[in-house]
């Protein structure tokens, strides 16, 4: 059956799973990992976790936009059951446009996806999500609630905010760059009377 699948669909591509033993830690180390190189791939990925309601009901749907994807792009689509991965790569020397044109046409065509949802929110493989997913608090940890219940844990093991990278928890209280943290307005105006006050006292003891 999966031959006949892939004869009639040969535009597809199609990678075999295979599973093997290995007597040791570094003999599968040498065969998996010493041939590849570790800064070889620049790719992004975004995925979506179907519901089996959607898989097992609306097969004709989900087909239309497997199709509609597969014209797009088929460089790195691929259907697990109710996991879709999509995701595109680029050479070292793509320009900086070009890679942001590459970075919000994977966000774009992730959306699509969402079409079978039927006004819920589906969720995102966190290791295989797209990085600029705009509705990341819910896609990656399920609701809102979930987010800032994880988020009041952090501050208790983390109140300083030390811990952070792009659309992980806490991260919404720093600038986008994640350089700066975003100051409330009450400790902004904290600050500017500090900073008032440490000049006026360094004006005065300078006269």
């Amino acid at each position: 059956m999966l031959s006949e699948f892939q004869n009639n669909n040969t535009d597809l591509a199609f990678s075999a799973k295979t599973t093997a033993f290995i007597p040791s830690f570094y003999e599968a180390y040498k065969l998996a990992l010493t041939p590849s190189d570790p800064n070889r791939y620049n790719m992004l990925l975004g995925s979506r976790l179907i519901p089996d309601t959607v898989v097992r009901y609306r097969p004709d749907d989900q087909a239309k936009l497997f199709l509609q994807m597969k014209h797009i792009s088929t460089k790195a689509t691929s259907l697990l059951i109710s996991h879709i991965v999509y995701g595109q790569d680029w050479a070292d020397n793509t320009s900086m446009e070009t890679q942001k044109l590459i970075a919000a046409d994977i966000t774009s065509r992730i959306q699509i996806l969402d079409t079978l949802s039927n006004n819920a929110l589906f969720d995102s493989y966190l290791n295989e999500a797209d990085p600029n997913e705009p509705n990341w608090k819910q896609r990656y940890f399920g609701s809102q609630a979930m987010y800032d219940r994880l988020k009041s844990i952090k501050q208790v093991v983390d109140p300083q905010g030390l811990f952070i990278c792009k659309h992980w928890v806490g991260s919404d209280d720093w600038t986008s760059d994640l350089n700066c943290p975003i100051l409330s307005i009450s400790i902004k105006l904290s600050l500017t009377w500090s900073f008032i006050l440490m000049e006026f006292f360094i004006l005065k003891t300078s006269v």
